[in-house]
C-alpha cells in the first residue's frame, strides 16, 4: 500500500512530497512504514482538493497543466509501477521481505530508472531513513505560532509561544549535552525527564555547555534548582508538542500517558491570607500613591468577591444587577464567568466593593496588569509599615522543600487575595460549600448536602450565598 504525502499543507507554499510504504514486508513494530522522498515539491493546490484537505487525489494530478504537476504525476506514476513490479515479484516468489530489504530493492529499482534522485542514498542509513527530527518541529510549530500571531490570528497568546521557546532551548540545550540530535520516534519516556534533568543540571551549574540556547540564566530565584512546579510545566509542554505530531506522517514511541510524566504537584510555597483585622486596616488606610490607591482596591475587591486577577481586571466591563429575594430583600450581584472552568456565577457585592463602584461613578476601576501588580501590593504593604512574617517552602525539583522565613511584604501577591475571602468567610462561620460556590472551585463536598456544580441556577446560588452572609458581624464582608 502507497499511500503520498505532503510535508506542510500551507496554501500556496510548496512542499516536500514522500511516499509511504505500508502491508509489504515484515513489520517491526506496529504500523510499520518505509517512507521515501520523491524529491519534488510541489503547492498543497497542486497535490489535491481544498475541499479534501489536500489529501492526495490522483485524479486531481491528472487533470493539472502545470509543470510541477505534470512531475509530480511522472514522479507518482514511475514510483506507482516500480512499486508493484517489487510487489508483484515477492507474492510470486512467495518470500515475505525484510523492512530493509523491500526498502532497498526498491530504491535501486527507482534510482535505475531516475524516479528519485542518487544524491542522498549513496549511504543510507538504513535505521533511521524517513525519521524527523524534534528540533525541526518545534522550529517549524514556534515560526507557525509567531506568523499566526503577527497576522491577526491569535488563538494562542504571544506569552506562550515565548514559553514554548523557552522549552525548545531546553530542548537543543539537551542535545548540546547529549552531543547529538534527537528523532521524534525515538523520544521515551526517560528521554523527557532527562531533557527536564538537564535543564536543571545546568542551571544549577553542574553541567556546563559550550553553546547555551537559554536567554534567562540569571534569572533563577533559588540556586539549589528549579521549582517542581517548573518541572510539572516543561513536561507537561514537551507532551503538548508530542501530541501535535502529524500521527499519519510521524508513529510515537511513547507513551504520552505513562505515569513517570505526572510528577507531584507541589503543595504552595506560602500560606498567606489578609485576616479580618489586617482588611479592616486597609480599608481605613488612606494610600499615598496612585499604584498603591489601585492596590488597596484591588485587595478589596478581590477579597470580597473571591476573584482571581483576571476576573477582577473584567469587573471595569461589567454593571451590577439587583437580585430580589422570595421575602423581598434586594442585593446586587455581578456576572464572574471563568474561562478556566467555562462556567458563570453571580458573585454579591460586598459594601467595599460597591463604595469603589460608586467612588468611580458608577464604574469598576482599570486594575493593574498581573505581572506587576504584586509589586504593587509589596509597595502598599511597605508603605503601611506592615512587618508581619510567614513561613515560605520552595518545593525544589530535585531536591525536596527548603524552608525560609520571609517577611509578607517581600511576598504578598494577587494569588493571596483570593484565599483571603475563602479563609475570612470560613472562620465567620459560613458553610464552606457556599463559600466555594463563589470561587469556580471543582469540589465535591463529601455531605453531598451541596456541590457547587449542581443544577441550582447562578441566581439560587446567588441568594443562598447572600442569606448565608447577610447577618455577618464584619466591617468588610457587608451589603
Amino acid at each position: 500500500m502507497i499511500n503520498f504525502i505532503l510535508k506542510e499543507k500551507k496554501a500556496g507554499k510548496k512542499s516536500a512530497v514522500s511516499a509511504l510504504i505500508s502491508g509489504e514486508f515484515l513489520p517491526t513494530k506496529k504500523n510499520d512504514r518505509i517512507k521515501i522522498a520523491l524529491g519534488i515539491s510541489v503547492t498543497p493546490e497542486t497535490f489535491g482538493k481544498s475541499s479534501n484537505n489536500y489529501t492526495f487525489d490522483e485524479n486531481h494530478i491528472h487533470t493539472g497543466r502545470s509543470f510541477d504537476a505534470n512531475q509530480l504525476r511522472d514522479k507518482v506514476n514511475g514510483f506507482i509501477k516500480k512499486h508493484e513490479l517489487l510487489s508483484n515479484y515477492y507474492s510470486l516468489s512467495g518470500d515475505i521481505p525484510t523492512k530493509e530489504e523491500y526498502e532497498n530493492k526498491l530504491i535501486d529499482l527507482l534510482l535505475k530508472d531516475k524516479i528519485i534522485q542518487k544524491k542522498g542514498f549513496e549511504k543510507i542509513d538504513f535505521e533511521n531513513i524517513g525519521k524527523h527530527y524534534f528540533d525541526e518541529f518545534l522550529d517549524e510549530l514556534i515560526k507557525k505560532e509567531y506568523e499566526d500571531y503577527n497576522n491577526g490570528i491569535r488563538e494562542i497568546a504571544l506569552k506562550t509561544i515565548k514559553i514554548h521557546e523557552n522549552v525548545k532551548n531546553h530542548f537543543l540545550n539537551y542535545q548540546e549535552y547529549k552531543g547529538r540530535r534527537i528523532f521524534i520516534e525515538d523520544i521515551k519516556v526517560k528521554t523527557l525527564l532527562e531533557v527536564v534533568d538537564v535543564a536543571n543540571e545546568i542551571m544549577i551549574g553542574n553541567i556546563k555547555l559550550k553553546i547555551n540556547h537559554g536567554t534567562n540564566q540569571n534569572k533563577t530565584r533559588n540556586k539549589a534548582g528549579y521549582s517542581v512546579n517548573f518541572a510539572n510545566n516543561m513536561l507537561g509542554q514537551l507532551k503538548s508538542f508530542l501530541r501535535r505530531v502529524d500521527s499519519d506522517e510521524v508513529e510515537l514511541s511513547i507513551n504520552l500517558s505513562d505515569s513517570r510524566l505526572k510528577k507531584k504537584r507541589a503543595q504552595p510555597a506560602k500560606k498567606i491570607y489578609h485576616n479580618l483585622e489586617l482588611l479592616e486596616k486597609i480599608y481605613n488606610y488612606q494610600p499615598k500613591e496612585k499604584r498603591t490607591v489601585r492596590a488597596k482596591e484591588y485587595i478589596l475587591l478581590a477579597s470580597t468577591f473571591g476573584m482571581r486577577h483576571q476576573s477582577v481586571n473584567e469587573l471595569r466591563h461589567k454593571q451590577p444587577q439587583l437580585i430580589t429575594t422570595k421575602s423581598g430583600e434586594s442585593f446586587y450581584v455581578v456576572e464572574n464567568h471563568s474561562e478556566k472552568t467555562g462556567i458563570t456565577i453571580l458573585s454579591p457585592v460586598f459594601s467595599p466593593a460597591f463604595e469603589i463602584y460608586k467612588k468611580y461613578k458608577n464604574n469598576f476601576p482599570f486594575i493593574i496588569q498581573n505581572n506587576y501588580i504584586s509589586k504593587c501590593l509589596r509597595e502598599l504593604f511597605d508603605e503601611m509599615n506592615i512587618k508581619d512574617k510567614t513561613i515560605l517552602n520552595e518545593w525544589v525539583y530535585g531536591v525536596g522543600v527548603i524552608t525560609t522565613e520571609v517577611k509578607i511584604k517581600d511576598v504578598v501577591s494577587s494569588h493571596d487575595s483570593r484565599k483571603t475571602f475563602v479563609t475570612n468567610l470560613l472562620q465567620l462561620g459560613v458553610n464552606s460549600s457556599i463559600v466555594r460556590s463563589m470561587t469556580h472551585e471543582n469540589i465535591e463536598e463529601n455531605s453531598s448536602s451541596f456541590n457547587i456544580y449542581d443544577n441550582a441556577s447562578a441566581v439560587d446560588r446567588a441568594i443562598t450565598f447572600y442569606e448565608a452572609t447577610k447577618d455577618l458581624n464584619s466591617v468588610i464582608y457587608r451589603y
